[in-house]
């Protein structure tokens, strides 16, 4: 078995300001390793004193590229609601879709105006070759299942933001909602999209200034802004609108709803710190911690009630002392495992990267299904030094069975 060396690792991905990420097994489809396992960083003032890894690595799966897809961006895991298998969606939709798009649309790579997809899994997650489209517009995008319901939000012109509430047994569009911004202020890229206390948060970046203009590639990476936030019941009815300006932060958040408390985790900055800002169920601000130096993109987390543990997924950046990303050094997609109160337990390196596989994963979620962690990620090949960022995302699942120690 070969084991894997941890460093600070996680990635950065914003797709729309340039900043890419990337994955490890792109080169076959429905690509597995199953012969290899995670290794681990616990702290010394753990929560739990433990001699073994709280996880096992069990495999990998490359959802894409395949014989239909090329392109894998955004990519999500999630378990289709009262089945055992499992649906995957991400950016991209089958190559004569993706061929037209390039002529027709002013977005690149996966987000190329060829639309959304989904692939189905059987509970050992195998592909069953179950295949289709849930949205055929570019753009960003964010999704959550709740209460049955797969929902997704995306970015589609002239409008701003749509939810699309889908039914996975039919993978029809049943309802949708259009949410209209502040171009200004309401910043529209790598948004999240969160179920939490029974209601769907969608969530952006918020430029109290305007001085960016709307576009995140103008603001300063070293400095955290706000977020708006938008709550929807499930029906889609709109409940209010807020801005979260307590401390300062970004998008490439989740939010989690725990023991009365709404848990948002998120980063100081671009170039920050991974921190959670905890507020009452009225939104009312406790305070804040951080809970890993130079991360970010945090968009998939959860509790798990049984262990009172939460795991969250986010990018591990190897930042130098000007908050630069250092020579020589991979970004990688790390879960953190903490206690029920924020303490660190454990943090697995998931993607593995070293520098020379060149590869830049990001925008990483998480769930638990059976005593399984999925982790999905999206990965794109790094670029030389100086060069253009290369738009060639594939989706991929790691797979690790949770112990019982």
């Amino acid at each position: 078995m070969k084991i894997w060396k941890i460093i600070i690792v996680t990635s950065i991905l914003l797709v729309g300001i340039g900043v890419i990420m990337t994955l490890r097994a792109g080169e076959a489809s429905e690509m597995t390793i199953d012969d290899e396992k995670v290794d681990t960083v616990k702290t010394s003032n753990s929560a739990e004193d433990m001699d073994e890894s709280l996880v096992t690595f069990e495999k990998t799966v490359a959802v894409t590229p395949d014989d239909t897809y090329s392109y894998g961006a955004f990519c999500r895991v999630n378990r289709v609601p009262s089945e055992e298998n499992f649906f995957v969606t991400f950016g991209g939709s089958n190559r004569d879709v993706q061929q037209s798009a390039k002529t027709f649309s002013p977005f690149g790579g996966a987000e190329g105006g060829n639309g959304y997809s989904y692939k189905i899994y059987d509970a050992d997650f195998s592909y069953t070759g179950e295949t289709g489209v849930i949205h055929s517009g570019g753009g960003d995008a964010a999704s959550v299942l709740a209460d049955g319901y797969y929902y997704f939000l995306v970015g589609t012109p002239p409008n701003d933001w749509i939810i699309k509430k889908i039914d996975t047994s039919t993978w029809e569009m049943v309802d949708s909602t259009v949410i209209d911004m502040e171009t200004s202020t309401e910043i529209l890229n790598d948004m999240m999209l969160a179920y939490a206390n029974g209601n769907l948060i969608a969530s952006g970046l918020y430029d109290a200034t305007g001085v960016a203009g709307g576009d995140q590639k103008k603001s300063d990476p070293t400095a955290g802004m706000a977020t708006h936030n938008h709550l929807y019941d499930t029906s889609l009815k709109f409940l209010e609108r807020f801005v979260l300006d307590d401390v300062p932060h970004i998008n490439g958040s989740y939010v989690v709803f725990a023991n009365d408390v709404y848990n948002y985790i998120t980063s100081t900055s671009f170039f920050g710190d991974l921190i959670v800002m905890r507020y009452d169920e009225d939104w009312k601000f406790i305070d804040s911690k951080t809970i890993d130096e130079g991360a970010q993109w945090s968009q998939g987390a959860l509790y798990d009630e049984k262990t009172d543990r939460f795991y969250v997924a986010f990018m591990d950046l190897p930042l130098t002392k000007d908050n630069k990303i250092a020579r020589g050094e991979s970004i990688n997609i790390a879960l953190g495992i903490y206690d029920a109160e924020w303490n660190l337990v454990e943090k697995v390196n998931v993607s593995g990267f070293e520098p020379s596989d060149k590869k830049n994963p990001g925008r990483p979620s998480v769930i638990l299904e059976d005593g399984k962690l999925y982790v999905s990620y999206d990965v794109s090949t790094a670029p030389e030094l100086g060069g253009e960022e290369k738009l060639d995302w594939q989706c991929t699942v790691n797979i690790l069975d949770v112990n019982t120690l």
